[in-house]
């Protein structure tokens, strides 16, 4: 797989950032009810879980962007840009919308 950029596929990620908030709270929640040396054991613990799981995002819950570089002017002036997304885990793909109006408006001002 090839892409011009990576992002997180909101559905896919979205169970694995909740653990990771929750993982934050659990470690926030021990503040100042254990001892120092519990905290920062629990911390380096709760450290190695994160970089698991955003490890588990980049590798399954990324979206492939293409077409970043894909964009002209056509013969009205108008910027055309085509760019289009896809999750390989969920097959969630994504197109882009027509700009013209708003950049026009923009290039207005």
């Amino acid at each position: 797989m090839s892409a011009d950029e990576w992002m997180e596929c909101p559905d896919c990620a979205k169970p694995h950032n909740t653990r990771l908030k929750k993982l934050d709270q659990v470690l926030a929640n021990c503040y100042d009810k254990i001892t120092a040396k519990q905290y920062r054991t629990l911390q380096c613990n709760i450290d190695k879980l994160k970089e698991k799981i955003r490890k588990i995002i980049e590798d399954k819950a990324s979206i492939g962007i293409y077409g970043v570089h894909d964009y002209y002017f056509d013969e009205q002036g108008n910027f055309i840009s085509k760019v289009s997304a896809k999750c390989y885990t969920c097959n969630k793909e994504w197109k882009s919308i027509s700009k013209e109006e708003s950049l026009r408006m923009m290039a207005r001002r």
